[in-house]
């Protein structure tokens, strides 16, 4: 029998589903006992083990992480308790996990104060005790990245008093803090890379403007780039294994819900030893309105080998919002396919990749931007690793009972991986309800 044949086989045995409902060849939903958040990222270390962090119950002030881990057939693994909120979680090394977050508390004072805190351990053996960073109290974690080499890189700031910016560098199993960058308060967001040779790319939007810093592995960091207009932005970024720099962004203003302009996604990119190139706005979202901001995650930016990556992202056609991918080869960025059914609206989920398996590409639809127009379900189309076009869209998550529609619906993005060791992929989502489930998928070829 062809392998993906045992893998379905193995699915619909292994796991237990939330309803008697699958669409092959995704396998239905496993809930994971205890967790109850929106936010489920899902990572697989280069080993091909894999772990999804999930809020648990059962008190809103008082949740923490459930660390699960799963397999690539979708099989849940034990879940360990840990006492940060799920903010982060990123892969490094070759079988190694990092978590970060703020320790929960019992009251809304304390949260503020509670520093950011960093975790880090094995899919299979969770984490350790969480580590406070010092001098975080009452500071944001703005962003989390691992690198093969074993380094891992955060970004944390203020956000009242003298805002700034702050890199931190984990190397050897020391974490130090490395750069801190003064911003102003129209300062929104910031993006972390970490480069195969321990180099951190480090990119934030101030005064409008996306700019960045690199800092090699010796810890010196150059000069800032200016890179292009942004205002409240949310920003990819990455080293590609040429060395490239390349870094994508969603800008749009928002005021109390309502889309104040259009939103415009961007790319630019620098090769090594080479400046950045002029940004180019490679998709819009001219509509705006209440409710009509682009969701997030808005963009995404994965590598795919070589001097390649994928760049995804939420696209107005004039009558509906749309998920578009496109291919990104030495820093130019291909024509965009669009991936969601014409005729409904949809918004990105996730994007991910690996050499063993391909592309995978999740959506939510029945979202108007950010509002809800139709029953919200989890999309994918998937592409295997060589090929050239998309397949057609594939039901992840069950179906809306209109009679019930609380039980099945997806409000919130969902996350996804694809294992480099079998080419399978994960979906994980949180429902309405609440609850958080995972599905797998046979490998993408």
């Amino acid at each position: 029998m062809h392998r993906s044949r045992v893998l379905v086989a193995a699915l619909a045995a292994a796991l237990v589903p939330s309803t008697a409902w699958a669409d092959a060849p995704w396998s239905a939903p496993a809930t994971i006992p205890g967790a109850s958040g929106y936010s489920a990222p899902v990572v697989f270390t280069s080993a091909g083990h894999g772990v999804v962090a999930a809020v648990g119950d059962p008190s809103p002030v008082e949740r923490r992480t459930m660390l699960t881990a799963v397999s690539a057939d979708g099989t849940l693994g034990p879940s360990r308790q840990v006492d940060l909120f799920p903010d982060r979680l990123a892969a490094y090394g070759r079988d190694h996990i990092a978590l970060a977050g703020t320790r929960p508390a019992s009251t809304g004072a304390e949260t503020a104060a509670a520093p950011v805190e960093l975790a880090t351990g094995t899919p299979a053996g969770g984490v350790g005790a969480p580590r406070a960073l010092p001098g975080t109290a009452g500071q944001q974690l703005y962003a989390l990245a691992g690198g093969a080499a074993g380094t891992v890189a955060l970004v944390t700031g203020t956000i009242t008093g003298r805002r700034e910016r702050i890199v931190w560098i984990r190397r050897g199993g020391v974490v130090k803090r490395v750069l801190t960058i003064a911003v102003g308060d129209q300062a929104r967001g910031a993006a972390v890379a970490v480069g195969s040779h321990g180099d951190v790319l480090v990119v934030w939007e101030d005064a409008h403007h996306i700019r960045s810093r690199h800092i090699g592995p010796t810890g010196h960091a150059g000069p800032v780039h200016r890179l292009g207009a942004g205002v409240q932005s949310a920003i990819e970024a990455r080293y590609d294994d040429s060395g490239r720099q390349e870094i994508a962004w969603e800008s749009q203003r928002v005021s109390e819900g309502d889309a104040a302009t259009p939103a415009t996604i961007s790319y630019t990119s620098a090769a090594g030893g080479h400046g950045f190139t002029a940004a180019r706005v490679v998709g819009r979202d001219d509509i705006t309105g209440t409710g009509k901001y682009v969701s997030a995650p808005g963009v995404r930016l994965v590598g795919s080998g070589g001097d390649s990556s994928v760049l995804a992202f939420t696209a107005y056609d004039g009558a509906h919002f749309r998920v578009q991918v496109a291919d990104v080869a030495a820093g130019r960025v291909g024509t965009p396919q669009t991936v969601s059914p014409d005729g409904e609206d949809a918004v990105l989920g996730d994007l991910a990749y690996a050499h063993a398996g391909g592309t995978l590409v999740l959506w939510r639809s029945g979202t108007r931007g950010a509002d809800a127009s139709g029953p919200q379900r989890v999309f994918a189309s998937t592409r295997g690793a060589g090929l050239p076009g998309f397949g057609a869209p594939e039901a992840v998550s069950e179906p809306v009972d209109p009679s019930s529609p609380a039980t099945n619906t997806i409000p919130y993005a969902s996350f996804g991986a694809v294992d480099p060791m079998s080419g399978a992929a994960l979906a994980a989502f949180g429902y309405l309800t609440p609850r958080v489930a995972v599905s797998a998928r046979s490998p993408l070829r």
